[in-house]
């Protein structure tokens, strides 16, 4: 048996694939442990946990365990799993995305600075208007468009910004780019509702 492990580990590639495709589990999970490091490379560049990067791992195991009849081997092994990987990475991040945009009012949370310099003695009308304050800039959150709307979700999420360019499926510069014009409108969103609600003195 220490014999058989030590061929298949000596293998090639090919003969991996025929074996695997012959039904050996063996040469399968050769072949799996030679891309490991590349999965997870590429699982880590995208998802948030270790647990959500090993259930890529494991799903993209098994969709490629259950395909690998169809695999032609026009690119390597490596290359097909890895986009196996990345196509289940995506996935898991659409469905976080679009489960916070649905349920914003759940998980929306506002931290500073808006109500952050309020102290302990901080009189009732005031806490009033923090709360109508906070009321608005949700307002004007979801009035944004989406693309501005979802990286400031990501941004109130304490998303670095790497994170934010994976989630959004674009660079790191423009993930920057787009967070500030985020901003600057939302800034000026709020900043015409605080003109039609103040009072005259």
């Amino acid at each position: 048996m220490q014999n058989d492990f030590r061929s298949l580990g000596d293998a090639a590639e090919s003969e991996l694939i025929e074996t695997a495709k012959a039904g050996s589990v063996d040469a399968f999970s050769e072949l799996l442990k030679r891309s490991r490091p590349a999965m997870l490379r590429m699982a880590r560049t995208l998802l948030n946990t270790p647990e959500e990067v090993e259930d890529a791992l494991q799903n993209a195991s098994w969709k490629a365990y259950q395909h690998l009849s169809t695999f032609q081997q026009k690119a390597s092994f490596n290359t097909w799993i890895v986009k196996i990987v990345l196509n289940q990475a995506r996935m898991r991040m659409r469905q976080v995305r679009q489960a916070k945009l649905v349920s914003l009012d759940d998980s929306f949370d506002l931290r500073p600075p808006v109500g952050a310099h309020l102290a302990s003695d901080t009189p009732s009308e005031d806490l009033y208007a923090s709360d109508e304050l906070r009321d608005a800039l949700r307002q004007e959150i979801r009035r944004l468009p989406v693309h501005f709307r979802q990286i400031m979700l990501l941004h109130i999420e304490d998303s670095s910004m790497a994170d934010m360019a994976a989630r959004l499926d674009v660079t790191i510069s423009a993930a920057k780019s787009r967070l500030l014009r985020a901003r600057h409108c939302l800034i000026e969103r709020m900043r015409r509702y605080l003109e039609r609600t103040a009072v005259p003195v």
